[in-house]
């Protein structure tokens, strides 16, 4: 994986030396209801340059507008609502009736990361409330451009950058490439790999680099 960060200058005695700062990476997706208890719990705990926020579709083929859930997916989205709420038991999630195709909804925040950062985390988490507490279709452009002047994305920002279009794909081979399998997963600089999100305070503690 291919890495384009800042970098940042430490003091070793009297020279000084230019470091690369490399993020932890998160793979996530909308429509995963432990990514967004990883959301949450990474608020707060670390800087924007800390953490690379990396949208990848766990199933791009859903249409837009969103599906109804079937009952076997439903039932499987009930259990993954039980799990995220026994991990944060502060989320009031409302279990949701359809699907959505979240390829748009990634590109809006890959967006705004790049052309309003300081916006970037607060559109995130609007768009995972959206979806997890109101049952809103995230697949729509109309209800994106909402969530994003409801939080204070500024009007010229293009949600649909080229730019960001190209890094979400990438994003997703780099995702198939490394085997991970689904979403949430954290990678961080020192190579270990956050496989499930257990509890609140060992992903805390992944996510504060502690071993």
């Amino acid at each position: 994986m291919k890495y384009v960060e800042p970098t940042r200058t430490c003091r070793d005695g009297r020279d000084r030396v230019s470091l690369p700062h490399v993020p932890s990476l998160i793979y996530y997706d909308f429509t995963s209801a432990e990514s967004f208890v990883v959301n949450v719990i990474a608020q707060g705990l670390a800087t924007a340059d800390d953490l690379a926020w990396r949208g990848v579709q766990v199933a791009p083929t859903l249409p837009v507008p969103a599906m109804l859930l079937e009952r076997r997916a439903r039932e499987r989205v009930e259990i993954e609502l039980l799990d995220a709420v026994r991990v944060l038991p502060q989320l009031k999630p409302r279990l949701p009736t359809r699907l959505p195709n979240t390829r748009a909804a990634l590109q809006a925040v890959a967006s705004v990361e790049r052309m309003h950062r300081a916006r970037a985390d607060a559109f995130r988490t609007a768009l995972f409330r959206a979806y997890w507490e109101r049952d809103v279709d995230i697949s729509e452009m109309s209800s994106i451009i909402a969530i994003a002047s409801d939080v204070g994305v500024p009007p010229w920002v293009e949600l649909d950058h080229q730019a960001a279009q190209a890094a979400q794909v990438a994003w997703e081979l780099d995702w198939q490439a490394e085997r991970l399998g689904g979403v949430p997963r954290v990678i961080r600089p020192d190579g270990q790999i956050l496989w499930t999100v257990k509890d609140a305070a060992a992903v805390q503690a992944f996510l504060s680099g502690s071993p």
